[in-house]
């Protein structure tokens, strides 16, 4: 009976010392202070360590590049490399994305962090490559929907407050889906502008 309580006791220590660990790079970001504008692209350690047994120790001019900080675990020192970057605009999927698929809107969000810049606007994209929840959405990860022809036909929706006035028209220039359009209106041929928010619709004006 002692026995089977030791082990229980010890499977208890064990659960609690892993559930208080994680990674270092999870910490740093968490409390390296770095200047209004530059954000850390990647720690450069995969150690697994208690939060309350670290403390850092930051350069004294933080900058683009990469760097190394001091870093203290339980009171022993040891040198972290950390590649910092400008802010930019990044593109995160919201879940998983498998090759092949076409990104909705719903299946990106834009942050701003250090990293590598978002290749413009997704919707429309195919993903040829799989793509991990809450991963950045690199230019090599999708193949980016082809434009659509300068007189292509197109329905177009213009937004005037909370009304709608339906009508076609023809493409001026070509268009990506997510970009500027330019449209000649078939009712009068008049030139508008606004978004082509899907293949064959533009939107005039906003909400």
């Amino acid at each position: 009976m002692s026995v089977k309580v030791g082990v229980l006791g010890l499977l208890a220590w064990f659960a609690t010392r892993t559930a208080s660990a994680e990674s270092l790079d999870a910490v740093v970001r968490a409390r390296l202070v770095v200047p209004a504008g530059i954000g850390i692209v990647t720690v450069h350690d995969t150690l697994d360590v208690s939060a309350e047994t670290v403390a850092l120790e930051a350069p004294r001019d933080i900058r683009v590049g990469r760097q190394s900080i001091r870093v203290y675990i339980k009171g022993k020192s040891r040198w972290v490399p950390v590649t910092f970057g400008k802010l930019v605009k990044v593109a995160l999927a919201t879940h998983a994305l498998a090759p092949n698929a076409t990104i909705e809107a719903a299946d990106f969000e834009i942050v701003e962090r250090a990293g590598t810049a978002a290749p413009g606007d997704l919707t429309g994209a195919t993903v040829v490559r799989a793509i991990a929840a809450h991963a950045a959405i690199a230019a090599q990860d999708v193949a980016m929907p082809a434009p659509q022809a300068r007189g292509t036909q197109v329905s177009v929706e213009v937004h005037r407050g909370r009304v709608r006035v339906k009508g076609s028209g023809t493409l001026e220039l070509a268009a990506r889906v997510g970009q500027p359009a330019t449209v000649r209106l078939a009712s009068s041929n008049a030139i508008v502008h606004g978004t082509l928010v899907a293949v064959g619709s533009v939107v005039v004006g906003q909400d």
